[in-house]
């Protein structure tokens, strides 16, 4: 009787150690899960930094492009302005390489008086001529 008892017990024993086993093995499974969720949640939280930071640092190149753009259009108009009175300068250029050429030549034998007549009766010349 005591051999039908421990074998009855042993019985259970397995029987009991099989059903713990089973208990832990479907409790590993749940920790393996909630480990892998909880690296998801970390991977997805990182991501969302990065992407803020991102978007923080775009938004920060945005701004600054369009102070440089700002800046850009100014110099367009102060570019437009210098090519407006380059072209009047080109189109001066001959009349002013002609008197300082007429003055370099014929300054030198007459008195100071005299020169500032004669340069601006040059000086009337070109324009009328418009040289």
């Amino acid at each position: 009787p005591k051999k039908a008892k421990v074998a009855e017990l042993t019985e259970q024993l397995n029987k009991a150690n099989a059903a713990l086993k089973e208990k832990q093995d479907a409790l590993q499974a749940v920790l393996d899960k909630v480990h892998t969720l909880e690296q998801q949640l970390l991977d997805s939280q990182n991501e969302s930094a990065r992407l803020v930071y991102e978007a923080e640092l775009a938004e920060a190149r945005l701004k600054r492009a369009g102070i440089l753009t700002v800046g850009l259009a100014d110099e367009a108009v102060r570019w437009a302005e210098t090519v407006g009175k380059m072209d009047v300068e080109i189109e001066n250029l001959t009349g002013d390489v002609f008197l300082s050429a007429a003055a370099i030549s014929y300054y030198g034998p007459f008195t100071g008086e005299y020169r500032h007549h004669v340069v601006e009766d040059w000086v009337a010349r070109a324009v009328e001529l418009q040289i």
